[in-house]
């Protein structure tokens, strides 16, 4: 289910997120873990491409665009 976090930005709850990167199309959703490096002690998301919340903007250009 397609949610709106309070900034506006939408968002996906985690069996959302689930289906689409598991969907047929495996190139068809990109998931970007925003979390910092000490939070990835806890779990890592697999698939999930890391770019830390502190260094996003200087790393955001290197994300696929398509």
């Amino acid at each position: 289910m397609t949610q709106q976090g309070s900034s506006g930005i939408p968002g996906v709850d985690v069996a959302e997120a689930a289906s689409r990167l598991s969907g047929p199309d495996p190139h068809g959703a990109l998931l970007v873990d925003v979390r910092e490096n000490a939070e990835l002690v806890e779990v890592r998301v697999p698939g999930a491409t890391h770019v830390a919340t502190s260094g996003f903007i200087e790393h955001a250009a290197e994300l696929p665009k398509d």
